[in-house]
């Protein structure tokens, strides 16, 4: 079911006017609703509510099924709902409902005046404990998915915290890293014995280990069976398969379904149904493990998580996005009198230090600047490599790329000079005013245990002619195809792209421009698009003449930094930085 119909029946289901034909209830008013912390916890609940006076228990259960089921296809948390696709509209930012601890009483308030909201008789809901079964090889996968994050939190961790008014165990493979944010809730960790039996067998095993570590639990109490990877499924859903569960006495468990395909590893289930049952084999299904049991399937929107394909559209991060400066640090062979390179090097490492880049493409970089600056990105034994050649002599400019070697991987790394000579060191092209380069380094995250957004990135640094426009034009030509080269993976896919450097034109010089574009790559425009050349002095008429491009793949913010001491007393160079933040590219809608 695509998200567009989810809505078209949550609609149908939150304007039905039978409600107020509901013996023993009566409809007092109706109005938009805002969040609702208690019901969806962290999604933003909306669609339209119904205020009802019950005075039967059983008419109350019935009601709050509905209305469940209502909140449950309508709800979606901000990102969530940005990924899904849906209207922010939507949020009625000015309206909210609170819920008081322990009472089905509210106030609504808003533009428009306030009201009470009351359901009596009062009842609690029956507590929801949590099993989350955190293995599987993950082979289409090639990581952890279960530490994959979502908003901030691994997929293991968010599954977990859903617990409402009993424990969670997760249960994972001895060899998986730990998982970094389980809360309170979770009662205990236990790898799944034995090793490599499946699903339905780790499942009962965390079971077991729940209701040894809970004593106290209500014997009506329920349980949810959650996988790992559920990247959607959250607090309103599981509200409303509770809902489902405790208006249908004569129901032992209900069972999420996207169309007709039930996800079995998203289920919730009355607890001592679940126990009576004989335990599974190794190699069960789960399945055979339900198998007796009188459940319903329950349509709600799951997303589980089994290729990069899927963690892409569902917006499934696992890393904090990766930070890159830009920057031009005027070369220490410049005679700058009071701004040479020996009274402001320090300074400048400070600044970019402190703008805690894990990859760094620098411009007119001499041997003494960059052995300064290697040596200030490394204190305390933090491994960087410096990489990149120079135009000319050894000691010469360079346009080098600096990468943290604690989180990256270097696969490759070269430098070319633009021309008919592209291998020849101190090669000059024609009308250039002197020699210029590109340094090309592939990178790749260490090892698969805790994935990234960004597995592999090619990052181009490079300085293009400040003297002649037909030179600047013809290295960027020749810059597109290299990089159509360098971005090729031995698998035959495409690398994602950074592009980084001064270019020594502003973007509307379009004979630079087009042919890297028309490589696939687009310009990361900053908030205002400064300049960026601003001399020493720190003139507001520069020019902005540095740049960042990304590959389609890529999706990236980018701030101008102004290079300058904290005081603002004093700048450590004539350009000013470009710090960017670059993950994958947004979503795409889910549509299951």
């Amino acid at each position: 079911m695509t998200w567009s119909a989810h809505r078209e029946r949550a609609s149908s289901v939150t304007d039905t006017p039978s409600l107020s034909q509901t013996p023993g209830a009566s409809v007092c008013a109706a109005g938009p609703v805002g969040p609702v912390p208690s019901l969806a916890r962290d999604e933003g609940v909306v669609g339209r509510l119904v205020v009802v006076l019950v005075s039967d228990d059983a008419v109350l259960s019935s009601l709050q099924a509905a209305l469940m089921s209502a909140v449950a296809v309508t709800s979606a948390s901000v990102n969530r709902r940005r990924a899904l696709g849906i209207d922010m509209a939507e949020s009625l930012p000015n309206r909210r409902v609170e819920r008081r601890h322990g009472a089905d009483r509210g106030r609504y308030t808003g533009d428009d005046g306030a009201m009470e909201i009351v359901a009596e008789p009062t009842r609690r809901d029956p507590p929801v404990a949590v099993v989350v079964v955190a293995g599987g090889s993950a082979r289409r996968m090639g990581a952890d998915k279960p530490l994959l994050r979502v908003e901030g939190r691994t997929l293991a961790g968010r599954a977990a915290a859903l617990a409402e008014g009993a424990g969670a165990v997760v249960v994972r493979p001895a060899s998986m890293p730990p998982i970094p944010d389980l809360d309170h809730r979770c009662v205990a960790v236990v790898g799944d014995e034995p090793a490599n039996s499946g699903p339905a067998a780790a499942a009962a095993h965390g079971l077991a280990r729940l209701v040894a570590a809970s004593p106290g639990t209500p014997p009506g109490a329920f349980v949810a069976v959650l996988a790992g990877d559920l990247a959607v499924f959250g607090g309103a859903t599981l509200a409303a398969m509770r809902a489902h569960l405790s208006a249908r006495p004569g129901l032992e468990g209900v069972v999420a379904s996207e169309g007709a395909r039930p996800h079995w590893l998203c289920s919730m289930w009355r607890i001592d149904s679940l126990v009576s049952q004989p335990p599974p084999g190794a190699g069960a299904s789960m399945r055979s493990w339900f198998e007796g049991l009188a459940w319903d399937a329950v349509d709600a929107l799951v997303g589980d998580v089994d290729t990069p394909d899927d963690a892409h559209r569902l917006g499934v991060r696992s890393g904090e996005p990766i930070r890159l400066l830009c920057l031009n640090v005027r070369s220490s062979f410049a005679r700058d009198g009071d701004d040479r390179w020996s009274l402001r090097g320090a300074a400048l490492a400070r600044f970019v230090v402190g703008c805690e880049p894990e990859i760094v493409a620098l411009q007119e970089a001499t041997a003494r600047q960059r052995s300064d600056l290697g040596a200030a990105f490394a204190p305390g034994g933090r491994r960087v490599v410096v990489l990149g050649e120079p135009r000319r002599r050894v000691a010469g400019e360079a346009v080098p790329v600096v990468a943290d070697s604690e989180r990256w991987v270097v696969i490759r790394s070269e430098t070319r000079w633009f021309g008919s000579r592209p291998q020849r060191s101190g090669s000059r092209a024609s009308g250039a005013s002197r020699p210029r380069i590109a340094t090309a380094v592939r990178l790749v995250r260490p090892g698969t245990a805790v994935p990234h957004d960004v597995e592999a990135l090619l990052v181009v640094n490079t300085h293009l002619d400040h003297a002649s426009a037909s030179a600047r034009a013809s290295a960027a030509r020749q810059l597109a195809s290299w990089i159509a080269e360098w971005r090729r993976g031995p698998d035959g896919r495409d690398v994602p792209v950074a592009l980084a450097g001064d270019l020594n034109a502003a973007a509307s010089e379009r004979d630079v421009f087009a042919p890297l574009e028309a490589a696939g790559l687009r310009r990361v425009v900053p908030h205002a698009d400064p300049p960026t050349f601003r001399g020493f002095r720190g003139t507001a008429s520069g020019a902005a003449i540095d740049h960042v491009m990304v590959s389609a793949e890529l999706d990236a913010t980018a701030t101008v930094v102004a290079a300058e001491e904290a005081s603002g007393s004093r700048r450590l160079s004539d350009h000013d930085g470009i710090l960017v933040e670059i993950g994958r590219a947004s979503p795409v809608p889910y549509e299951p």
